[in-house]
C-alpha cells in the first residue's frame, strides 16, 4: 500500500540521515528504516552523510552528502543545496523525514517550508541543540521515543516509540538455552562516559556478576579508568568489540539480563536486547517504560526498586519465572518499539 491523495500521483519520501551502511557499528539499523518506508512509498530518496554497503529495494536510492572535515562540510553544504533543487523538481507528492540529522534540516527545512512540503524530524537524545531548535521552526512535527528523550518542549512534539526490526530482534530461539545465566550481565552500546559504566560496576559489586561490555571503545583513557575500577572493585569486565549487525541477535540470546545506566535517553541497544528476551535492569524510567519493566515493578511492589534491588529480587525468582518474564518483556518491548509500528505512526502524521 502506498500513501497518497491521488490515483496517478507518485508518492515520494526524502530521507536525510547520518549513515546508510549495513556494516556500521552504530547506525546499521537506519537501513531497516529505509526498507520499511519503501513498502509505503513509490520512491524513497536518501541523503546520507556517509553511504557504505547497502542492499536497498529498487525504489530506493542512497546519495552521499559528505561532511566531517572542513572541506567535507563545504562539499556537504553544496550537496544539500543540490538536494533542495532535486526535491523541488520531483513530480507527485513529497514528504521529508530527517532521521537524527538535524544539521541537514538546518539547511534544508527552511527552503522546503517555503515550498509547503511536509517535514518531520526524528531526534532521540536529551542533549539540547540550538540547531535542532532552529530546525523545529520549519518542520511539521518533531518525534522521538518519549517526551523525556527530546530536549525541549514544543507543541509539534509526538512520542512514537523507538523503531527496531522485529524480524531481526526477537526471542523466538531463546527456548534453546535451557539454563538461566546468573553469572553474567550484558551492557551493549559504545563504551563511553555517558553510559555511566562506573555506576554499573558499583551496582553489581559483591553479586558475583561479570559485566560484559559489547560495543566500540573509542576512548582509551576511559577504558584504562574502567580497568582500574574493575581491579579495585573485584568486578570482572569483559570488553567485546562490535559484532556484525546480522549476528548480534545470537549474541543477545546468550544472556538473560541487560544493564543500562544512561540517564534519560533510551539507547536502542537496550531495547534490541530486551526484544531478544534480556530482562532490562535500569534506573532510567524511560527504558523501563519502553520495555514494560516499569509496569512489572509497580505491580510487584508499588515503587521502583534501585538497580541493586532489581537484581536481588529477580535472582530470587525461580528459573521458570525468569523465563516467563523474559518472554513477557520481549513481547511488550516489541509492541512498543517495533519498526513497522513506528513507521505506521510516522505515516499517520504525514497524513
Amino acid at each position: 500500500m502506498c500513501l497518497g491523495h491521488g490515483l496517478n500521483m507518485q508518492n515520494n519520501l526524502i530521507i536525510y540521515n547520518l549513515e546508510t551502511d549495513l556494516e556500521s557499528d552504530v547506525l546499521a539499523a537506519a537501513h531497516d528504516w529505509i526498507n520499511e518506508f519503501s513498502k509505503i512509498y513509490d520512491q524513497v530518496l536518501v541523503y546520507s552523510t556517509r553511504v557504505g554497503k547497502t542492499n536497498l529495494p529498487l525504489n530506493c536510492k542512497a546519495n552521499q552528502i559528505g561532511g566531517k572535515s572542513i572541506s567535507g562540510r563545504f562539499y556537504a553544504f553544496k550537496n544539500l543545496l543540490k538536494s533542495i533543487y532535486t526535491v523541488s523538481r520531483l513530480e507527485g507528492h513529497k514528504q521529508v523525514f530527517y532521521h537524527m540529522n538535524h544539521k541537514a534540516a538546518i539547511v534544508v527545512a527552511p527552503f522546503l517550508y517555503l515550498l509547503r512540503i511536509k517535514q518531520i524530524i526524528w531526534y532521540s537524545h536529551s542533549k539540547y541543540s540550538f540547531g535542532l531548535k532552529f530546525a523545529s521552526i520549519f518542520v511539521d512535527y518533531c518525534v522521538s521515543t518519549s517526551s523525556e528523550t527530546f530536549p525541549f518542549k514544543t507543541k509539534k512534539f509526538r512520542a512514537i516509540g523507538h523503531g527496531i526490526d522485529q524480524e531481526k530482534f526477537n526471542a523466538y530461539n531463546r527456548e534453546e538455552f535451557d539454563s538461566v545465566n546468573k553469572s553474567q550481565i550484558l551492557a551493549s552500546g559504545r563504551v563511553v562516559p555517558v553510559k555511566n559504566i562506573e555506576k554499573m560496576v558499583n551496582e553489581i559489586v559483591g553479586l558475583n556478576l561479570d559485566l560484559i561490555l559489547l560495543g566500540s571503545q573509542p576512548d582509551p583513557v576511559y577504558i584504562n579508568k574502567l580497568e582500574k575500577i574493575s581491579t579495585s572493585s573485584k568486578v570482572k569486565l569483559e570488553f567485546v568489540k562490535p559484532i556484525a549487525f546480522s549476528e548480534i541477535k545470537d549474541f543477545y540470546l546468550k544472556f538473560n539480563f541487560a544493564l543500562n545506566c544512561t540517564p534519560k535517553s533510551v539507547d536502542k541497544a537496550i531495547l534490541e536486547a530486551a526484544m531478544c528476551g534480556c530482562i532490562p535492569i535500569s534506573d532510567n524510567i524511560n527504558v523501563l517504560k519502553a520495555t514494560g519493566m516499569f509496569d512489572y515493578w509497580i505491580n510487584l511492589s508499588g515503587v521502583l526498586p534501585t538497580i541493586r534491588e532489581q537484581l536481588e529480587l529477580i535472582f530470587k525468582l525461580k528459573q521458570s519465572e525468569i523465563k516467563h518474564l523474559s518472554q513477557t518483556i520481549s513481547t511488550e518491548t516489541s509492541k512498543r518499539n517495533a519498526l513497522k509500528n513506528t513507521i505506521y505512526r510516522i505515516s499517520l502524521l504525514f497524513g
